[in-house]
């Protein structure tokens, strides 16, 4: 370049001009600066998996929550193990109701416990009948043994079904005619739940005891604790 011509020149242009050039850096460099930067994603990634406990997202990642929530049976959440407590008072009604549908010639008398099963009331009593006359008086008998434990009736009975029953809470009784019994079949419908046996050993209770004195009172059958009238009309009268 001639000397009238750098006097032209810009400033910068001719620092340029006179600056040295770089070499271009080898290839041996650019692969080693490329190896280095993948290592140390590398070792990110491997720290990240070690926070995670060395486990892969979407592998096994799940497991420990899978498992407590029935693992691949698919059982969901499982019911309590514990069985609730007793109710000592409500089992004690429940066996003295029962005994007082015996009483009144009721048949197939049965008392379920169902308190691991619902969580409405602890007892069911379920006894049969032979004649409306007859539920009324098993019904009326068993409020009247409830009101003195202590219990008060929490509902009305129609009065017009062949199918009644009484809420005392922790023990429901139902009473009904044959035919209802076998259609509803609440012993079934309930089948999970155990039986208490509400009779004395030696006496004929259980789910088919009475069964003759019900037919005895449906033909109008003697009179007794519980029984009919010479005319075979039930009372309420204990």
């Amino acid at each position: 370049m001639s000397a009238a011509a750098a006097a032209r020149a810009p400033r910068a242009a001719v620092a340029a001009a006179n600056a040295p050039r770089r070499a271009p850096a080898p290839a041996s460099a650019s692969a080693s600066a490329a190896g280095q930067q993948q290592q140390q994603q590398e070792g990110a990634e491997d720290d990240i998996a070690a926070d995670d406990g060395g486990v892969e997202p979407g592998e096994d990642e799940y497991e420990d929550e899978d498992e407590d929530y029935g693992g691949e049976q698919g059982q969901g959440l499982r019911a309590p193990a514990a069985p609730p407590p007793l109710d000592a008072a409500a089992l004690q009604l429940s066996i003295d109701l029962a005994r007082v549908a015996s009483a009144t010639k009721a048949a197939d008398v049965m008392v379920l416990d169902v308190a691991p099963l619902v969580s409405w009331t602890s007892y069911l009593v379920i006894a049969s009948v032979a004649s409306r006359p007859q539920l009324m008086a098993v019904l009326a008998r068993c409020e009247r043994a409830a009101t003195a434990a202590g219990y008060e009736r929490r509902n009305t009975p129609s009065g017009r079904s062949q199918w009644e029953c009484v809420d005392f809470g922790s023990v429901v009784v139902h009473v009904m005619t044959p035919p209802q019994r076998e259609a509803y079949a609440l012993e079934d419908f309930y089948g999970a739940a155990d039986e208490v046996q509400w009779w004395e050993e030696g006496e004929d209770g259980g789910a088919g005891g009475r069964g003759d004195e019900a037919e005895a009172a449906a033909a109008g059958g003697g009179a007794g604790a519980g029984g009919t009238g010479a005319a075979g009309v039930w009372t309420t009268r204990q």
